[in-house]
């Protein structure tokens, strides 16, 4: 598992490539997923060097239970250089969608709009991302070579630049 963990923290998925992604260790924060001991986190970054992103995406109601919940696509705006970058789209990325298995989850359509602080009301936040992954499958030929893209959660979590409140901003089952 500590090669697995190493080869993650040094091969991030293709959805960080328009951020600068760096590998750190974020155990204190709490996550969902499938269990799987492989979570490698990145803090993200604009590529200009600002920490401060405002979140953009969807809210969905639950028509079952009449909750509501931000969804993707999720993409990235930089408070500092107005550069605007998809982050997440459950369609591309992740497990199901690497493999062709198609997505399961509510996907928002139209116009995004900004996540904010339930505390402030602040949109700018410091990001860090979590992906999980299930352990390497050898009799698995399709996923040979894909290892990156094939983690079966998404998660992403925020610190408000404003109040400090930490929040679970969104998170995405990919398998």
């Amino acid at each position: 598992m500590n090669n697995e963990l190493e080869f993650f923290k040094n091969n991030p998925p293709r959805c960080l490539d328009n951020f600068k992604a760096t590998s750190v260790d974020a155990k204190n924060i709490v996550f969902d997923g499938h269990g799987q001991e492989v979570n490698p986190f990145f803090e993200i970054k604009c590529k200009c060097g600002s920490e401060n992103l405002s979140v953009l995406g969807y809210w969905w109601e639950n028509p079952d239970n009449k909750l509501n919940f931000f969804i993707g696509p999720i993409s990235l705006k930089c408070v500092e250089c107005s550069e605007e970058n998809d982050l997440f789209d459950i369609k591309y990325h992740g497990y199901d969608a690497e493999l062709g298995h198609g997505y399961y989850s509510a996907r928002g359509e139209g116009v995004k709009k900004l996540f904010e602080c339930e505390a402030c009301n602040s949109n700018n936040f410091k990001l860090l991302t979590r992906f999980e992954y299930t352990e390497f499958k050898d009799d698995f030929p399709e996923a040979k070579g894909k290892e990156k893209e094939l983690f079966t959660w998404f998660s992403l979590h925020g610190e408000c630049s404003s109040c400090n409140s930490s929040v679970q901003i969104y998170e995405d089952e990919c398998a």
